[in-house]
């Protein structure tokens, strides 16, 4: 059970060392472990991705913030982890957007932000923006193409936020907001929709931007490599067995399809 427990203990002390935060365990087993952050009302659920399969998440509580963590992530991605704690525990640098000027950025620069920033895979899209902060790029939106729904008008386009994120350590304050209103002038959009990731989020934010809930899209399956400890789209690990193939089987909790009409 060291093994299991090695990634949990540092996560811990990044908890109390980076953050200056009191944290406690209110249960620890091989596969599962519960961080709570009482002053924050935060609870991490801890999942050892590396050494167990992980299915059938338990869905948050009501009224209780949830963030599933898993150990592959943890340690792969673990500069940009920490940054997303910090934001979730209030502890970011702020930046207000009005604060920031808001441009075009082109398919290398969003690319590189995401790989830098993002949890999930980079996107190039079609269309991107960054906000600028003393001649830094703080936040990027990516957005794709338009395209014409059913039973709308000829001119009716709808858009896909598909990926959106600040630098790591900062959080700009009224970011997301911003960018879409930019996009919006631009294209006139009839709506722009999105996913978010039920790991991290209930989608609250994006309900205060006027997004509502469209329904849920299931887990997400992946395959974590027990050697390389790498994570693999389900259908895309196929490494030889003889060369030491072996997984586990991952699934996330889904992401809420938002949708804001405007």
């Amino acid at each position: 059970m060291e093994a299991e427990h090695k990634s949990v203990d540092k996560l811990i002390k990044q908890l109390k060392e980076e953050f200056g935060i009191q944290v406690s365990l209110v249960e620890r087993s091989a596969a599962l472990t519960h961080i709570a952050v009482a002053s924050m009302a935060l609870v991490i659920k801890f999942y050892s991705s590396l050494h167990f399969d992980v299915k059938h998440r338990e869905e948050p509580l009501a009224g209780i913030r949830q963030i599933h963590l898993d150990e592959d992530l943890f340690l792969s991605k673990n500069k940009v982890i920490m940054a997303r704690l910090r934001a979730a525990l209030g502890l970011a640098k702020r930046v207000y957007a009005r604060d920031t000027v808001l441009t075009r950025i082109n398919k290398e620069e969003a690319l590189r932000f995401q790989e830098e920033h993002h949890l999930q895979v980079p996107l190039p899209g079609k269309y991107r923006y960054g906000l600028w902060h003393e001649g830094t790029l703080t936040a990027v939106a990516v957005f794709s193409g338009g395209r014409k729904m059913r039973a709308t008008a000829s001119d009716y386009r709808s858009f896909e936020l598909l990926r959106f994120c600040n630098r790591s350590g900062y959080l700009v304050v009224g970011g997301l907001s911003k960018l879409l209103k930019g996009f919006a002038r631009e294209f006139t959009p009839g709506d722009i929709m999105t996913y978010v990731d039920k790991d991290w989020s209930s989608g609250e934010n994006y309900e205060k931007l006027g997004f509502q809930s469209e329904g849920i899209s299931p887990p997400q399956c992946f395959l974590v490599h027990a050697i390389e400890k790498k994570r693999y789209q389900d259908k895309r690990f196929d490494l030889p067995v003889d060369k030491g193939a072996s997984a586990h089987h991952v699934e996330n909790l889904g992401s809420i399809k938002m949708r804001q009409v405007l």
